[in-house]
């Protein structure tokens, strides 16, 4: 009716928009946040794949180690170790620098099974859900808030004909009436949509963005105790690595071995630079020679 038809037109419209500070300054802290994500993330594959290269390169160290040891009289075989190359294993006794690495390099698999089980899937799930969920719920706020403004600019338009009508003394038909009524109901059902859906994302992202350490703490949980049961794990190889400094210091002793000889080696006579336990002057090395 036209009473009808009065009454919505003097009822306030506000155009739907989720374009207010406190949406515009939340969807900024969620931008923040995906870039963060994303460098979390990355770190987290990179110590992942380090579990096992790291190990790998480890145990590649002390194949060279003993490989540059095992010089026929050198004391330092017994502490880089030896590695049969047939079995692709330490052997000789422990402990040596080869069977230590080469329990660091049994023990990376697991451990990298096991970070990717309590760290990675679950960063992975975390970062999934969030933005998915966010994201589509951004989507269909937008679309309605779409749908209000175009049944919006349509009240407007129909509105504004009727006043130039009006204006003009001229009657208004009821068609016209009548498509600015069901207009009218339309804006006002899509505004009330809209607005549950913008409060609805709002305290979304509010949870999830400002609120996001408590889906952080599981995962730093998750880090620290790993780091805390590995590193219990380490403590027999870090004994026997210590084992093996507090002998090699033995050896620096009996031996007179320097922590760097190189500038010695860069300047020094070859004489005075040997070690030779017999001393240089027990050399007897026929060089040839006779009469020119």
């Amino acid at each position: 009716s036209k009473t009808r038809v009065g009454v919505l037109l003097r009822q306030p419209f506000q155009k739907s928009s989720n374009q207010n500070e406190q949406l515009i300054k939340l969807k900024e802290r969620y931008q923040q946040m995906c870039q963060q994500l994303k460098v979390l993330g990355k770190a987290l594959n990179q110590r992942h794949q380090a579990l096992v290269h790291t190990a790998k390169s480890r145990v590649a160290v002390a194949k060279a180690f003993s490989a540059m040891g095992a010089v026929e009289g050198s004391p330092m075989s017994d502490h880089t170790g030896s590695w049969s190359v047939e079995d692709d294993a330490a052997t000789g006794p422990p402990p040596s620098y080869t069977h230590c690495m080469s329990i660091i390099d049994l023990q990376a698999e697991s451990r990298a099974s096991e970070f990717k089980a309590f760290a990675l899937d679950y960063f992975v799930d975390w970062q999934e859900t969030v933005t998915t969920r966010i994201n589509a719920d951004i989507k269909k706020t937008d679309q309605y808030r779409q749908d209000a403004d175009h049944y919006k600019t349509k009240v407007e338009s129909l509105a504004a004909g009727k006043k130039r009508l009006e204006e003009k003394k001229r009657p208004v038909p009821d068609s016209t009436l009548e498509k600015l009524r069901r207009n009218q109901e339309k804006l006002e059902e899509a505004t009330i949509v809209y607005n549950a859906a913008a409060l609805d994302l709002f305290l979304l992202m509010e949870e999830l963005v400002d609120r996001a350490w408590r889906d952080l703490y599981p995962l730093f949980l998750a880090v620290l105790q790993w780091d805390i049961e590995t590193t219990q794990d380490d403590s027999s190889v870090v004994k026997d690595l210590k084992e093996m400094v507090e002998k090699l210091k033995e050896l620096q002793d009996t031996q007179k071995i320097s922590r760097n000889r190189m500038p010695e080696v860069a300047k020094e006579s070859a004489k005075n630079l040997s070690t030779r336990p017999e001393g240089v002057d027990a050399v007897d090395v026929p060089f040839g020679g006779g009469d020119h």
